[in-house]
């Protein structure tokens, strides 16, 4: 069977069937491929996704008809089912760029380190396989993301990549990992920019179209007042509230998301979205890190990279990582930066750590809503009843659990310490 629907639950929601798996799989595998059979099935429970559908694959093929048969384990991510998260994601966008960061930026990040002669087993390699990825099957509305919107994906989860725990936040050991390569990824970015300024330009025009419809944003303005209030409800913070209902308000609440403002030398293109669910670890026998794989590219920007920095160390670092080594990361995220551009050939005599400090700084100030927010929904105890087309009142707006009241003191001390309120 190679069509199955996945239907969530729901009055407003929307059936998500994936449609002529074996179109896809001609881009990736050959034209005399052949799909003997497939099945569906939902990757993830509610609340571990919130900007589409992901459903998990399993296909028979045959590459041609002499061919055996083979399994593959794919990942098909597809557009949001709930009415209310169609009305906030723009699909079209954030389709378009997650294929071109995977499809086409990652092999021009790849060739970047080839032409520097690192060796095969050298180059980055941080990147899921995709398969095949379009926005349509319509001829006449190609590039407008519909029901049949959709990438395919290899299942990392069959090779023994996982997310780690978002309630408890990556200790220090996966930390380092993870901002050490995202310091890598980075630095690529800075390289395209340096070394081939027409592919970064054309990469721009894709990766500079932000994914959100703000157009009614008047609707979460009581989600802003909120927020404000439950963190300024901490006897603990009190001496902050000044501060945070000043910084706050100046961000303009959601319309900090969308600052892609560029500052020299400070200008690639950050993750936008780099959280303990979109970084997959594979351990070996030991329980120790063997390879680490970055997911989720649809807020991608061309922005200064820092702006990757506040949102991961304060939203998916454990707190006794908060506590105890977040400038030993900060270091070393700083220290990975400057030793690949080194290694790519771009002079990294503007990075000095006094501008990074002070890049930092700007993008510190510009997190804190962000870092709220996010940690709302990673903190959530999810059960069968959340309703996605009623995020604003289920989660944005619900009643703050212990837990999340604890990440937020840690996160508005330690933007008080760092100098970011």
């Amino acid at each position: 069977m190679e069509n199955v629907t996945v239907v969530q639950n729901g009055d407003e929601n929307h059936e998500v069937v994936l449609r002529d798996l074996q179109s896809l799989l001609l881009e990736s595998i050959g034209k005399d491929v052949q799909v003997v059979e497939s099945t569906t099935s939902l990757l993830l429970p509610k609340g571990e996704n919130y900007a589409s559908t992901m459903l998990k694959v399993e296909a028979l093929i045959k590459r041609t008809k002499s061919s055996p048969e083979e399994k593959l384990h794919l990942v098909a991510k597809m557009i949001p089912s709930s009415e209310f998260q169609r009305s906030i994601f723009n699909s079209s966008v954030s389709f378009a760029k997650e294929i071109y960061v995977i499809q086409t930026l990652a092999p021009m990040y790849k060739q970047l380190e080839r032409e520097v002669g690192l060796e095969e087993d050298e180059i980055i390699d941080i990147f899921p396989k995709i398969y095949a990825g379009r926005l349509s099957r319509n001829e006449e509305t190609p590039d407008v993301a519909d029901e049949d919107a959709v990438m395919l994906l290899e299942n990392l989860k069959v090779r023994g990549y996982d997310t780690m725990n978002r309630m408890k936040g990556l200790d220090f050991e996966h930390a380092v990992i993870a901002i050490t390569q995202l310091a890598r990824y980075h630095a690529l970015g800075m390289a395209l920019r340096h070394k081939k300024p027409k592919e970064f330009a054309e990469a721009q025009k894709i990766i500079d179209n932000f994914p959100f419809d703000m157009t009614d944003i008047k609707q979460f303005e009581d989600v802003i007042d909120h927020t404000i209030e439950v963190v300024c409800s901490d006897q603990r913070l009190v001496q902050y509230e000044q501060k945070i209902r000043g910084l706050i308000t100046e961000q303009n609440g959601f319309e900090s998301f969308m600052e892609i403002e560029k500052i020299e030398p400070w200008i690639s293109i950050n993750h936008g979205d780099f959280w303990v669910n979109n970084i997959m670890f594979q351990h070996d026998d030991e329980g120790k890190v063997k390879d680490i794989k970055f997911v989720d590219f649809q807020i991608a920007l061309v922005c200064s990279p820092l702006k990757d920095l506040p949102y991961f160390l304060c939203a998916s670092t454990s707190t006794n990582v908060m506590k105890n080594q977040f400038d030993e990361l900060l270091d070393a995220y700083h220290a990975k930066l400057v030793q690949e551009l080194d290694k790519l050939g771009v002079d990294s005599s503007p990075f000095t750590k006094e501008s990074f400090e002070k890049s930092l700084m700007l993008a510190g100030k510009k997190s804190l809503f962000q870092c709220l927010m996010a940690v709302k929904f990673f903190t959530l105890e999810v059960d069968q009843e959340l309703d996605l087309n009623n995020m604003k009142d289920q989660v944005m707006m619900a009643k703050p659990s212990d837990l999340y009241k604890e990440r937020v003191y840690m996160i508005v001390k330690k933007f008080a310490e760092k100098g970011w309120l």
